[in-house]
């Protein structure tokens, strides 16, 4: 049932099998997996029913240009889900698989082990089984030689989707208890930082309540996650819970969005393969639509030795249109801007993967909130092989474009610079890596924070890489995935 939060007494404790911090795609996704089978679930949510956002974010900090925390890490029922596009695509083997010119790279999970829970998770989304995401990419002028550097992908796009809101049923159910307005300020440890004893939880009435549980489930973000964890340093955990080896916070990945190469000469309608399907409606009533883009090959990747990316050819300016949320930079505050589109010319736009970088992270700023936790502070660093991996997405799909009858080209994204607009998905991933060992990164293949028996993370922070894609649809495969090993094994030892 749903609980406001504001309403509970000073000093009351709640109690549950499992408690789940956050409402989000992750946190309702945990929540229809773990069903009735898994006892009484406690999910706490900070914001309320009606998602909202929280203008305390705005004091943390940023380091380079960057979207405005409030506008995308919204509070409430649905969480990131509220601003989400609804592209369901679904990461692929080579994501997961090591590769030799990535150190960092390879997941600690097999892709089958992944995979088997995508389809549960597009039903989540609101995709019907029947589906078929086909799309056919056929240029004016036919295929061309550079094409041989790209394959096509296509993938279900859904309209708008809460899916807290979605599926409110969830927190409906006899054992399943939703409290809004309650915020998590510390996670209280025992048994010498082995195990969690409690949840400390400030609620909206500035009344302060406590949380028991046998496992407890961190599912509030790549932002959220990681600021919980360090700010709830003890004595066995003198730099944060989980950070022995100091990767909490550390390997922020995003997707870099970025506007490389302008044209004239073609015309985006005959090549783009997103934004132009047809509407149908979806499971839920709603609209959905088969999209899809340009990838450049697995062989092309190993052979330039880069990440992944895909391309898409767009009118000039969409990349960063007027209902973009703001931007900030350090403390000041901008409208997203492009460079002026001529007339009749089409954008290169790259959306790739960013690969790990211990230098990109989330820290605690010296900032307080009004509950006296310290704010998040984004450290956001993209490295020369970010760079690399998208000039050469670009510089193949410029060729291409040659080829099919590009008269002029001029390029925005120079060697050695970044674009004031590149940004991101907005995706807050890697914060919370998943590696087999301690060593290597926060929390074992099931979820589990390495070093304390029932705490778990779930969500985006977990990716060991980022892959293009956008995250959301594999963040509720893992957190499905999840659901059936809590039910199976709530404290593994």
């Amino acid at each position: 049932m749903f609980i406001d939060g504001t309403t509970l007494t000073d000093g009351v404790t709640l109690s549950a099998d499992i408690a789940v911090v956050g409402a989000g795609p992750a946190g309702a996704a945990l929540t229809q997996g773990l069903g009735s089978s898994a006892g009484r679930v406690i999910v706490l949510e900070s914001g309320g029913k009606t998602p909202q956002v929280d203008k305390d974010l705005s004091r943390g900090l940023v380091n380079r240009p960057y979207y405005d925390m409030p506008e995308i890490r919204v509070r409430g029922l649905g969480g990131s889900s509220a601003r989400w596009g609804g592209w369901c695509e679904r990461l692929t083997a080579v994501d997961l698989a090591p590769r030799a010119w990535l150190p960092t790279s390879g997941w600690s999970l097999t892709y089958d082990e992944l995979a088997h829970f995508y389809g549960r998770a597009e039903q989540f989304c609101g995709i019907p089984k029947d589906f078929a995401a086909t799309r056919t990419w056929a240029p004016v002028g036919g295929h061309t030689q550079a094409h041989k550097f790209f394959k096509e992908t296509t993938f279900p796009v859904l309209g708008p989707r809460n899916l807290g809101i979605l599926h409110q049923d969830l927190f409906e159910r006899p054992n399943v208890d939703l409290v809004t307005h309650a915020s998590v300020v510390h996670i209280a440890m025992a048994n010498e930082g082995r195990s969690v004893n409690r949840l400390v939880v400030r609620t909206s009435a500035q009344t302060t309540v406590s949380v028991t549980a046998g496992a407890y489930v961190l599912a509030a973000g790549g932002v959220e996650n990681p600021r919980l964890l360090l700010s709830s340093s003890c004595v066995a955990w003198p730099a944060g819970i989980g950070n022995t080896y100091g990767h909490v916070g550390r390997h922020f990945m995003e997707h870099p969005h970025v506007d490389a190469v302008r044209a004239q000469g073609v015309d985006h309608a005959d090549l783009d393969l997103s934004y132009f399907g047809e509407w149908t409606p979806s499971a839920d009533g709603g609209d959905l639509m088969a999209a899809g883009s340009l990838v450049l090959s697995d062989a092309t990747c190993s052979a330039e030795r880069i990440g992944r990316a895909q391309v898409f050819i767009e009118a000039a300016g969409y990349h960063l249109g007027p209902e973009r949320p703001t931007i900030r930079d350090g403390q000041r505050r901008f409208a997203p801007r492009y460079a002026h589109a001529k007339t009749g010319e089409v954008a290169i736009v790259v959306v790739s993967e960013q690969l790990p970088n211990a230098d990109s992270r989330i820290v605690l700023s010296d900032v307080l909130d009004g509950n006296g936790v310290p704010l998040p502070s984004l450290q956001w660093h993209l490295s020369e092989l970010d760079h690399r991996t998208i000039s050469v997405a670009a510089r193949y799909a410029r060729k291409m474009l040659t080829e099919l009858g590009l008269t002029r080209a001029r390029k925005r994204f120079a060697r050695g610079r970044w674009l004031r607009d590149t940004l991101g998905g907005p995706h807050h991933l890697g914060t919370t890596r998943m590696a087999s060992h301690e060593v290597d990164g926060v929390v074992d293949p099931n979820g589990r924070v390495h070093g304390v028996e029932n705490l778990f993370v779930s969500g985006g922070s977990v990716f060991p890489t980022s892959g293009y894609a956008p995250p959301t649809l594999t963040v509720i495969a893992l957190a499905l995935r999840l659901a059936e090993h809590l039910k199976t094994d709530p404290e593994p030892k």
